[in-house]
């Protein structure tokens, strides 16, 4: 089961035009803890450069101990994607691809040791070296980085302006959450194929975009 649904998650990774837009006013609350077992694979656009260090997911420590973990996926001062996965504060890493509007895919796996972008025709790959042995403090963000279990420390400036068609998160071989933009009526945010959950806006104020073939309720 687990293998057809990998199958299918990578036929519709790209060639769909439905997305929820975030416009650096909202996130979404996973409530998935990143360890070193998780991988995610996104389809995504930023639509805009500015500010510096958006986050299209991530999740802090907000501490210096040094027993804790971070994951996250970003472009940094330099406007370079980069990215946190490793035990211990303060592991971001420069990928050394530019950050694009382009729509792009990222797949960021804590097992295999690698993050990979595409944007466009480019593709980069780098090793990640860091140690991955403990799990994130706090629940994993969408659209921001995350520094509380319950949501209160949204890190500023650190809020995604950003397009996202899916989302797929994997703990191990499992998927654990597959992620596609919904629009049913006045209801707006990301539907989660596996579990069947809405997840609206994490934030009080400015609700999302959303464009494309959006439907009503996306499917398999």
């Amino acid at each position: 089961c687990a293998a057809a649904m990998v199958a299918v998650v990578s036929a519709c990774a790209f060639g769909e035009d439905a997305y929820l837009e975030a416009t650096g006013a909202q996130a979404i609350n996973t409530g998935y803890f990143a360890n070193p077992k998780t991988k995610i694979v996104a389809d995504f656009a930023f639509t805009s450069l500015d500010p510096v260090s958006q986050r299209l997911f991530g999740a802090d420590n907000n501490n210096d101990v040094s027993g804790t973990f971070t994951f996250s996926f970003y472009f940094d001062s330099a406007k370079k994607y980069g990215y946190s996965c490793a035990d211990g504060r303060n592991h971001w890493q420069n990928i050394g691809l530019a950050a694009s509007m382009s729509r792009s895919s990222v797949t960021l796996d804590a097992v295999a040791g690698t993050v990979a972008v595409q944007s466009g025709t480019t593709v980069k790959s780098v090793t990640i070296t860091d140690s991955r042995t403990q799990t994130s403090n706090w629940p994993l963000a969408i659209f921001a980085n995350n520094r509380s279990t319950d949501f209160s420390s949204l890190v500023a400036n650190q809020n995604a302006k950003v397009k996202l068609y899916s989302m797929t998160i994997y703990d191990g071989d499992s998927l654990v959450h597959y992620y596609k933009p919904y629009k049913n009526g006045s209801v707006v945010g990301l539907k989660d194929l596996v579990t069947g959950d809405i997840l609206e806006n994490a934030l009080t104020g400015e609700g999302f975009k959303s464009g494309g073939d959006i439907g009503d309720d996306p499917s398999w």
